[in-house]
């Protein structure tokens, strides 16, 4: 009886916010036509995209799933693929739009970056330290070795099926083994915000919850810098030489950590000062490294994550430093909503379902060897780190989850190199849709139950 008056209340609730997406995307598909090609037209979209990510959010929450679910859905539902699939091409959104709606994702990517970056306190890294870098030294090795494998087994194993990027990498002459060794590590990066999320929602402060936040945080700095060097290798590839280009991508990281800890400690002064406008001033800060950085060298990702770290562990002019960092997590939690709900639909539009159809069982295949990998080296690594029972057996629950780091970088390599690079995005943003449907579950489920 209880169980189906829970299931009525649940369809009940679940009709306004059905009523408003369903409007929300007969707005989109009434509205884009119309202002294709005018000026404003971004802004008019941007707009709409947001109405629409925050209904499906909404519908998502009250299905008891995460709201960024709701928006990657939403996104791949209304995607150009998927229009064309359909026999409407265009009917939503045409792959123009659909690009240009991109640059969001700078937007996006700052957001991240410092809320990543504000989590990690220096205090318990401090007392924790040998076990985190144990931790992300397993799952370095581990993850990308089998994955790694699987991406060049064709070519290791005549006969055996490829992955449309590496294909399409083949034929545009690029280093395999590098994109290999890029989409490999790139599987290595779990979801900071989700964890977060879910870990704020619960309240928990036990050992698997710290263990699971530092780790999560650092391997995704570590990531961060790695797909960098990565990138550059392919760039000296392509033309500039090697020590050149490693020389630009060293300076570039030494002087975006420079400039990060020193926006995080200005953010840091300003909150305790004047603590008003907090939205603002990050909003402010997060643009203008993530679209006036790049012309001066600048890691936006790294940069901003450095400028986390300076707020949670510099400064400290006041007695009790919560009440800043608070303010801090408040201010981006609010703009943290829309932008989310925007980018997240913008990487869902972003996914090319053909291809993604036609190599399903290859992108199964590959969400099974990385969970497997994240499984036995969180485990491994957790018993040579002499981590507490719970946290061997649990840490595998937040480090299988993909998000927002995981998307940027998917877009990172995209505009790089805008032929396999959009293909790997695809596979990247599926493993994402996929993962969080159930990794948020699976993950509060063990919060509850061990802390």
């Amino acid at each position: 009886m209880l169980s189906h008056l829970s299931l009525g209340l649940r369809l009940r609730a679940l009709g306004r916010p059905i009523l408003a997406l369903g409007l929300a995307i007969g707005a989109l598909a009434l509205v884009q036509p119309m202002v294709r090609g005018i000026p404003g037209e971004l802004t008019v979209l941007v707009v709409l995209v947001l109405g629409v990510g925050l209904a499906a959010g909404r519908v998502a929450e009250v299905l008891g799933l995460p709201r960024l679910t709701g928006h990657l859905l939403a996104g791949v539902g209304l995607s150009p693929g998927v229009a064309a699939l359909a026999g409407t091409p265009g009917l939503f959104m045409d792959a123009t739009q659909a690009r240009g709606l991109g640059m969001v994702n700078d937007l996006a990517v700052g957001v991240i970056a410092l809320m990543a970056g504000s989590e990690i306190q220096a205090r318990w890294l401090r007392a924790h330290g040998r076990g985190v870098v144990t931790i992300v030294g397993a799952l370095l090795v581990v993850v990308p070795g089998v994955t790694g494998l699987l991406f060049l087994m064709p070519w290791l194993i005549p006969g055996a099926p490829a992955f449309p990027f590496l294909l399409q990498a083949q034929a545009e002459g690029a280093n395999l083994w590098v994109v290999g060794a890029l989409a490999a590590v790139v599987l290595v990066a779990n979801g900071p915000t989700v964890v977060v999320g879910v870990i704020r929602e619960l309240g928990s402060r036990g050992p698997l919850a710290q263990t699971l936040l530092a780790t999560s945080v650092v391997l995704d700095a570590v990531v961060v810098v790695a797909v960098t060097m990565l990138l550059a290798v392919l760039d000296s590839a392509a033309g500039a030489g090697m020590a050149q280009a490693f020389a630009g991508v060293s300076l570039g990281l030494v002087g975006s950590l420079v400039i990060g800890l020193a926006i995080g400690w200005g953010l840091r002064r300003y909150t305790e000062e004047w603590p008003g406008h907090l939205v603002w001033v990050v909003l402010g800060a997060a643009l203008a490294v993530a679209t006036l950085g790049v012309h001066i060298g600048l890691k936006p990702l790294f940069c901003l994550m450095a400028a986390g770290v300076a707020f949670g562990n510099l400064g400290h002019r006041d007695r009790d430093p919560v009440p800043a960092h608070r303010r801090l997590h408040q201010a981006l939690g609010q703009l943290g909503t829309p932008v989310f709900a925007v980018f997240f639909v913008v990487a869902g539009l972003s996914v090319q379902i053909a291809p993604l159809i036609a190599s399903w069982l290859l992108v199964v295949t590959l969400l099974v060897v990385r969970d497997l990998g994240i499984f036995t080296a969180t485990r491994w690594g957790a018993r040579l780190a002499g981590s507490p029972p719970a946290v061997r057996r649990n840490l595998w629950t937040g480090m299988t989850t993909q998000a927002g780091v995981t998307l940027a970088l998917a877009g990172l390599i995209g505009h790089h190199h805008p032929g396999w690079g959009a293909a790997l995005a695809t596979v990247l943003v599926a493993l994402v849709t996929v993962h969080e449907l159930w990794c948020p579950l699976v993950l509060a489920r063990a919060l509850r139950r061990e802390g």
